[in-house]
């Protein structure tokens, strides 16, 4: 290597266009063969679409999908996290085009985590290793899987903001800084209101890991700066979190059917998979994620072997205690925790069987792998620099198999769906019965029977206008207390008025939405409102991220101010 491409390799912003560079080429096959066409796929433009369609209409936070289901409606904008949606709707107010715009996002959120992973690194190790391990994160195999053989887009933006969290709390831990417990604030409430699985389990990998990251010497002045971070992440996301902890049992997806049994049940999704019958084993593609556990696994494996052969020899270094043991302990519990032998904990924890797919902890395994492999690597070519060239060898054909791994079985396995295609499916997606996960527990299939727009034994309908969260209808006279069927799905929030006086609301046997009419020819008007406290933790929330903002925005300046010797802070 010359000493002019050495110094570049030195330099932060070259090695930002060098990471760039990186996820845009590992996204790149979405463009020219085609977004895959996953289970999901048609539910993440469903969310995509109303949130598009509210922003357009100038509402911030819509509470019910009034196309799906024939126009029935779903509530699963209610329980899934907003925020990939919210950047999806808005690039799509900017670019005008679906395809591009989920091109666009996916390569953004894989640019995201790669930068995240290189100044995770960079607070101990020099540019070269840390861009090392930001494009060992894009082709790590589980962080493509997530994209191009499941399209579980919101996990795939949550893979983008994870490093950001141990990113933060490792700055917390090592310097408690204004800006650090703010930085960390703010990521894990994105996360949180991007992801809840993933959330759950970052949240317990964070505990185990900064049992080793912490300073003991600190530990209770870094407790209490934790504390203010998880308080104000609560307050940022309670718009999100208050709706989902007061509604979860009336969706679907909270049944056990949907984290017990059958397809979704955890039992058969621990490590070893091949465990299982070997029609599943085949039929699910169960040995496609035993693969990549195992190929993962070979980064952690060399990693505890350099941490050993570092605790024998006593190497008290930073990047051993404060990178490489955190790390690889955060390896080792991610490994337990999708392997059988936490089959007991998950037996008895229902939060973790509502994960659903134990391999879902190949997102904090992967992301744990390779930084600790990274740093491992990092000392063995300081302390054994006999070795170096054995080592890069190795390296070199880890990054070879997994590029294999990633073309053969994720990119060219994934099935896409080209751009006329995807046009097509975003044509039929709301003419389609969706996922009966987002339903209300109480609605039935047998509800589509009847999709007229209002069923009234003795009365006529003279006008009606139909929105998302408004349909207006004109009746006209008839026997005081007869009851309307709306082929809308009922839900707690849906109040109707006639003439402006609220009038009672109910059921029929398959969830269908009644109203009790009165005699008189009256003007129709069912509306969806939110609650007060949800109208409240929307108003915290909104404050709480204005005070991030301003909160970074005064930080970042005062320190800028203080390198430049400038008295606007002093």
């Amino acid at each position: 290597m010359t000493e002019t491409l050495r110094q570049k390799f030195a330099s932060d912003p070259f090695n930002i266009a060098c990471i760039v560079a990186a996820a845009i080429a590992v996204m790149l096959p979405v463009y020219f063969l085609g977004i895959p066409d996953g289970y999901d796929l048609g539910q993440h433009v469903r969310f995509a679409e109303r949130y598009y369609s509210a922003l357009i209409s100038g509402e911030l936070f819509p509470g019910w999908s009034g196309e799906d289901n024939f126009g029935f409606g779903s509530a699963g904008i209610r329980f899934y996290p907003p925020l990939a949606y919210y950047f999806l709707a808005i690039s799509k107010a900017v670019i005008g085009d679906w395809y591009l715009t989920i091109f666009a996002n996916v390569v953004g959120w894989m640019i995201a985590g790669c930068i995240g992973v290189y100044y995770c690194l960079r607070e101990h190790l020099d540019p070269k290793m840390s861009l090392l391990a930001a494009v060992m994160y894009a082709i790590v195999p589980y962080h493509l899987f997530q994209f191009y053989q499941t399209v579980l887009f919101a996990e795939f933006a949550a893979a983008g903001i994870l490093p950001f969290c141990f990113l933060f709390a490792q700055r917390v831990a090592a310097r408690g800084r204004a800006v650090d417990v703010v930085s960390f604030a703010a990521a894990y409430a994105a996360l949180l209101l991007t992801h809840i699985p993933t959330s759950v389990i970052a949240t317990m990998s964070l505990g185990v890991y900064l049992l080793f990251a912490i300073d003991r010497k600190r530990l209770a002045a870094s407790a209490w700066r934790f504390a203010t971070a998880f308080a104000v992440s609560l307050a940022a996301s309670g718009f999100y979190l208050v709706r989902l902890v007061s509604e979860v049992d009336w969706v679907a997806h909270n049944s056990p059917q949907y984290y017990l049994k059958g397809y979704y049940s955890y039992k058969q999704y621990l490590f070893p998979m091949f465990l299982v019958s070997p029609e599943q084993y085949e039929g699910k593609m169960l040995w496609h994620l035993d693969s990549q556990i195992i190929l993962t696994a070979v980064l952690l494996v060399s990693s505890l072997a350099m941490l050993a052969w570092s605790m024998l020899r006593r190497d008290g270094s930073n990047v051993v205690r404060r990178l490489l043991l955190p790390t690889c302990v955060g390896g080792i519990f991610s490994f337990f925790m999708m392997s059988a032998l936490s089959l007991p904990i998950w037996d008895r924890v229902t939060l973790l069987q509502r994960i659903q797919f134990p391999w879902r902890w190949l997102a904090l395994f992967s992301l744990f792998a390779v930084v600790a492999f990274v740093a491992a690597f990092s000392r063995f070519r300081e302390t054994l620099p006999q070795f170096r060239k054995i080592a890069a060898y190795s390296v070199s054909l880890i990054i070879l198999s997994f590029l294999l791994f990633d073309l053969t079985q994720n990119i060219l396995q994934s099935g896409p769906l080209p751009p006329d295609k995807f046009e097509q499916k975003l044509e039929t997606v709301h003419a389609e019965q969706g996922c009966p996960c987002w339903w209300p527990v109480w609605a039935g299939e047998a509800a589509f029977a009847n999709r007229r727009e209002l069923t009234v034994n003795d009365r006529s309908i003279m006008s009606s206008q139909w929105g998302e969260e408004e349909r207006r209808f004109r009746i006209t006279p008839g026997v005081a207390g007869a009851t309307a069927r709306l082929p809308l799905f009922y839900y707690p929030h849906w109040k109707a008025y006639a003439d402006g006086k609220a009038v009672d609301t109910g059921m029929d046997e398959n969830g269908a939405l009644t109203v009790q009419l009165p005699a008189a020819a009256s003007e129709l008007t069912v509306k969806f409102e939110e609650p007060g406290k949800l109208l409240m933790a929307r108003a915290v929330s909104v404050l709480t991220w204005i005070c991030i903002l301003v909160s970074l925005l005064f930080l970042f300046f005062r320190r800028s101010s203080r390198k430049l010797n400038l008295p606007l802070f002093d």
